[in-house]
């Protein structure tokens, strides 16, 4: 690489940038040593980033696209906190559509299921829950998957048909109240409900062969203009104290899983920082080395003629290259590590499918910070080299 950049090295950066590529190309052990470090750090943040990017924004976007209540309605307990909520009865919907605010409401229920010795979540929602007439309803699965509201017939996740090599067309048979059931898979559908997979079936089907009409989640959709707070306030007003609810905007519930996943995340940013400190400081003394070594030749510069701001210059372009060079190589091997952990780890570890996203906006961040750190932790050597005696320089063996 520094063979290469010697040609157009002087167009970029003149003499200094010539005089650095030629001592990166001298002195590959010693350079070689920290570019690698650099480079591991830049993959390992680079490929942190790139997860982080391809799992949030996969999330967000079938939040936004198919969990779009404005109201989200638990009992017992807020709606971040799962595992104190308590179920409710359906009769609940009747007080919500009475609301002139309110377009549609809603019902989910949740049913942990036994299949092929792993727990499967049963997800069962109202299918007819939307006027036919309204815009929202050909946004819904319903409207996209219209056999599912005869009962008999399922959704299921993406994770779900990758564990089970289930497909489009297959019947899958599933333990009932009753004894076993047999479900028609209608589509396959992005859900990240449950990591084991998720089964969605209509809510309706669901009540009378499991003989359960209880709901966990009340997903209310408002009509156009209905401000969602003054809503919530006005539910939590009327039946709040006597149903035990708790209500969320659509907005609160994004915000609580973005502060969740960041939380999740947050450890990994702080140990790849110090990471990045500790390879800093690699590139420090691998230059000040570098300037020890070349003390002879940097007092030759300087009595033919070199400024100091020319010795100067030629240290922190050695850095800056030596940067640039640690970001190539780790980006490509960030790209690696990203597709390692999100096609082969994260299916088998955590159950869940996530496509594989580059995110170029922060790939351009990390590759920037690189090289403006590696030369700026350079100014220190390099005005060293500029503090050097000509006379001693010269005569040092």
């Amino acid at each position: 690489m520094g063979r290469l950049l010697r040609p157009v090295a002087p167009s970029l950066l003149g003499l200094e940038g010539r005089l650095a590529a030629d001592n990166l190309v001298r002195s590959p052990g010693r350079t070689g040593i920290v570019i690698a470090a650099l480079a591991a750090t830049t993959a390992l943040v680079f490929g942190l980033s790139a997860f982080i990017h391809s799992t949030k924004q996969t999330v967000y976007n079938w939040l936004d696209n198919k969990v779009a209540a404005d109201l989200f309605l638990t009992c017992g307990g807020s709606i971040d906190s799962a595992s104190l909520t308590q179920p409710m009865d359906a009769h609940l919907r009747d007080k919500l559509t009475s609301l002139p605010e309110v377009e549609a409401v809603v019902g989910i229920r949740f049913h942990l299921l036994d299949f092929r010795d792993r727990l499967v979540f049963m997800l069962a929602f109202d299918a007819n829950a939307f006027p036919e007439d309204s815009p929202r309803a050909r946004q819904t699965l319903a409207h996209s998957y219209p056999r599912l509201r005869q009962g008999g017939t399922a959704l299921v996740s993406e994770n779900f048909a990758a564990l089970y090599n289930v497909h489009q067309g297959d019947r899958i048979s599933v333990r009932g109240r009753d004894g076993p059931l047999t479900l028609e898979v209608i589509g396959v559908v992005v859900d990240y409900t449950w990591n084991r997979g998720t089964i969605l079936v209509d809510r309706a089907w669901f009540k009378k062969t499991f003989g359960d009409d209880l709901v966990d989640i009340w997903d209310v959709y408002l009509r156009p203009g209905a401000d969602p707070l003054a809503v919530s306030n006005k539910i939590l007003a009327k039946w709040g104290r006597q149903e035990a609810l708790y209500a969320a905007t659509r907005k609160q519930m994004h915000d609580s899983i973005e502060k969740g996943i960041d939380r999740v995340y947050l450890l990994g940013y702080a140990q790849f920082g110090v990471v990045g400190l500790v390879t800093l400081l690699g590139v420090v003394s691998a230059l000040f080395i570098s300037v020890l070594q070349r003390r002879r030749e940097l007092g030759l510069l300087r009595a033919v003629g070199a400024s100091r701001g020319q010795v100067l210059g030629t240290v922190v372009a050695e850095a800056a290259f030596m940067g640039l060079f640690g970001a190539l190589i780790g980006f490509v091997f960030g790209l690696f590590i990203e597709w390692y952990t999100i096609r082969l780890i994260l299916p088998d570890e955590a159950g869940f499918l996530f496509p594989m996203l580059v995110p170029w906006q922060p790939a351009a961040v990390v590759f920037s910070l690189v090289v403006v750190l590696a030369a700026l932790v350079g100014l220190w050597p390099a005005y060293h080299a500029t503090r050097l005696r000509i006379a001693e320089a010269i005569a040092y063996e």
